[in-house]
């Protein structure tokens, strides 16, 4: 798969979902400090953001990360969406796609 189609690809993951992601970004960083209400809303994210994550593993074009398994990646590619998430600061102007 060529780049650009790489990125047509993950952009359109992405768009599908993107103002659901935003708000669910959003939404979380306001109930994090509330533990009652921190894991639903982590996990409204990570549902919203599933397809998008899957089209950049699905993009990735290096031989050593074909030694592991979509799933793995996957997983990997989960982490690192919600790592994101828990240090997103809506208030500096970025979005959360950006961050």
């Amino acid at each position: 798969m060529s780049e650009t189609t790489q990125d047509t690809t993950v952009d359109s993951a992405y768009a599908a979902n993107a103002a659901e992601i935003e708000l669910l970004a959003r939404v979380y960083v306001q109930r994090k400090s509330r533990p009652n209400q921190e894991a639903a809303a982590l996990s409204a994210v990570v549902e919203a953001s599933i397809d998008y994550v899957r089209a950049i593993v699905r993009g990735i074009n290096n031989p050593i990360v074909h030694l592991l398994s979509e799933d793995d990646l996957t997983q990997v590619g989960m982490l690192g969406l919600m790592s994101a998430l828990k240090s997103y600061k809506p208030d500096q102007g970025t979005r959360f796609k950006r961050w």
